[in-house]
């Protein structure tokens, strides 16, 4: 459904084997904040404080990526009671 959709698509494998991986369109590269905010909801919810996960880490300087957080356009953090929906006509 994601590769239907235009969001990933299938491209020969970087390790030169005959596998194939999956890769972000650029329609799906918008949805990396989404996707980093799940990786880190899983990384803080999922695994016992002891075991053993991969982690997303920022290739300049090796170290795990900061947390995002929604903020408003001041720059402070959003909480879920700050927001509502609004239809826009």
């Amino acid at each position: 459904m994601l590769t239907e959709n235009g969001i990933i698509q299938t491209v020969p494998a970087s390790d030169g084997t005959a596998y194939q991986e999956y890769v972000l369109t650029r329609k799906g590269e918008g949805l990396f904040p989404i996707i980093v905010m799940y990786r880190q909801w899983g990384e803080c919810n999922l695994y016992k404080s002891d075991e053993n996960h991969s982690s997303l880490i920022y290739k300049h300087n090796r170290q795990p990526v900061g947390a995002i957080h929604l903020a408003t356009e001041n720059g402070a953090k959003l909480q879920k009671d700050d927001t509502t929906v609004k239809k826009i006509a």
